[in-house]
């Protein structure tokens, strides 16, 4: 235990600058659940079942532009480009879409030998394990349209359950035994663009870590550089550190106390609302909790979580529900007020009086009165009928063709 603390070396190795601390903290504790994949976990327990909690975080760095979200993330690359990862760590930075994104975790294909001309089928197991890093989600995600699958996706994906996904073009795509993590950069104004109703409800904000951090008040001028005496060796130890979690393999356990501790929390925190889809919900922030005490203990060289190690991930998990409460609430309301919450609104009106609304007649009144696109509504409404909120009565076109209407209560 006498090994420095990984992520204060990845802080001050960055070294001093007007990027906020807390992107540059969260930067490192992404890099090291990403170095861990799915082959470091926390052993736990549901009724007499035995699962394990993966570290794998989602994390998005909120704030406005120009205040180093960017700068934040690029340390990370610079950090993997000297670390031999092509083995461990499927690494995109990039322009994404959902079938994209599962496409790139496929651990086999079927190639042409250029020799033979057969077609054989070649394993690549380190797909599996893939982290995914938007430095600007406006520009790598793209509109409302996409940004709502690409979130769908990673909200499914977040608990590593086996998955298969089929497309025309990409074909049968099916994962498992693997590792999904994610670091992104964006504002609030994008947010709540990109923001769906579908999105608030279906449990992505209970599984991201959203960093909220405004502009500092501290003028720090970009070339005075005050580095620390040890900082030609930070680089060395980062990197090593990083090589070694990649080769690792294995659990980390509660210590006796630490068990106490988090029984004690557990046990005293308020039941969960029926309805609460974010951070707010007391069996997320456990669950959050445990992946910060695993990922602590692992920055600082141990296997076994100390007391004082559960109370520091509990305190930020915290701190990541009060900056949920920080920015939800404009997400929210952006939400309520969007264009296809309300073209939503026009079918429930249509529908309390027992209408159906034909297909044409829906996309007719979404762009006359809202601009919203073909494309846009057809996603939307793939989304509307898959969360059960609307429901879809398909008759022959000599009898009005698809027709919509909301569902009671939605």
């Amino acid at each position: 235990m006498n090994a420095p603390d990984f992520i204060a070396a990845f802080i001050d190795w960055c070294g001093e600058s007007e990027i906020p601390r807390e992107y540059l903290r969260w930067s490192a504790i992404s890099l090291l659940a990403a170095a861990c994949g799915n082959r470091i976990y926390m052993p736990y327990g549901i009724g007499n079942s035995s699962i394990k909690i993966f570290p794998n975080l989602y994390v998005m760095l909120v704030g406005p532009s120009c205040i180093g979200k960017s700068f934040a993330m690029s340390r990370i690359q610079t950090i993997l480009q000297t670390v031999d990862h092509s083995e461990t760590l499927n690494l995109y930075s990039g322009h994404v879409t959902a079938s994209g994104m599962f496409d790139a975790m496929r651990t086999a294909e079927r190639r042409k030998n250029p020799e033979t001309g057969k077609l054989e089928v070649v394993s690549m197991p380190q797909n599996s394990q893939f982290y995914l890093l938007n430095d600007e989600l406006a520009n790598d995600v793209g509109g409302v349209e996409y940004a709502d699958l690409f979130i769908r996706a990673l909200t499914k994906l977040y608990h590593l359950e086996p998955f298969d996904d089929r497309t025309r073009t990409s074909g049968h795509v099916h994962l498992e035994n693997y590792s999904l993590n994610w670091i992104a950069g964006t504002t609030v104004e994008w947010l709540i663009l990109a923001i769906t109703r579908h999105t608030l409800l279906s449990g992505f904000f209970g599984r991201t870590v959203t960093v909220y951090q405004d502009h500092g008040s501290e003028r720090i001028y970009p070339f005075r550089r005050k580095r620390p005496a040890n900082w030609d060796t930070l680089y060395d130890y980062i990197t090593t550190r990083v090589a070694e979690l990649l080769a690792t393999s294995g659990p980390v356990r509660l210590s006796e106390d630490a068990r106490r501790i988090d029984e004690s929390w557990y046990m005293t925190r308020e039941m969960p609302t029926a309805n609460d889809p974010t951070m707010q919900s007391s069996k997320r922030q456990h669950d959050l909790s445990l992946k910060l005490a695993t990922l602590f203990t692992l920055a600082r060289g141990g296997d076994t979580v100390a007391a004082e190690t559960l109370a520091e991930a509990q305190d930020l998990t915290s701190q990541v529900v009060r900056w949920q409460r920080t920015i939800l609430p404009s997400i929210q309301k952006g939400v309520h007020g969007s264009p296809t919450e309300k073209a939503l609104e026009y079918l429930r009106q249509r529908s309390g009086d027992g209408q159906w609304v034909a297909h044409a007649a829906l996309y007719k009144f979404a762009y006359d009165k809202y601009g919203i696109r073909s494309p846009e509504m057809e996603i939307t409404l793939r989304t509307w009928l898959e969360a059960g909120i609307v429901e879809q009565n398909s008759l022959p076109r000599s009898k009005g063709g698809t027709q919509y209407r909301a569902t009671k209560g939605a």
